[in-house]
């Protein structure tokens, strides 16, 4: 049996303290080191990740289930921004808010 296996097969005896500490402390992410391997000079680090962040969430293939939509503003420039000051402080505003919320949700 491979080293990476036998790391691996420890993955079960830490999912029920990981889920019980992730729910007591109010966590999204919860992680727990089960070995580093070696090959040559490259390092591995295997890890367990449990979590409740359903936009972090991943399909059986490692692809996103649930796309993070950035906020418009997060993609604009500093003329663009300057413009929209000037012409659309409206939209402007939305903007500032759709950012705050982004950022108070990736904080909790």
């Amino acid at each position: 049996m491979s080293e990476a296996i036998k790391v691996a097969m420890t993955a079960p005896n830490h999912v029920e303290e990981l889920i019980k500490d992730l729910l007591d402390g109010d966590h999204k992410d919860n992680y727990v080191l089960l070995g580093s391997l070696c090959s040559g000079e490259a390092s591995i680090q295997v890890q367990l990740h449990v979590m409740q962040d359903e936009t972090k969430f991943i399909d059986e293939y490692g692809c996103r289930l649930i796309e993070k939509k950035l906020p418009a503003l997060a993609t604009l420039g500093r003329s663009t921004l300057e413009q929209m000051l000037i012409h659309q402080p409206e939209k402007l505003l939305e903007g500032i808010q759709e950012l705050q919320t982004y950022l108070k949700r990736d904080d909790s």
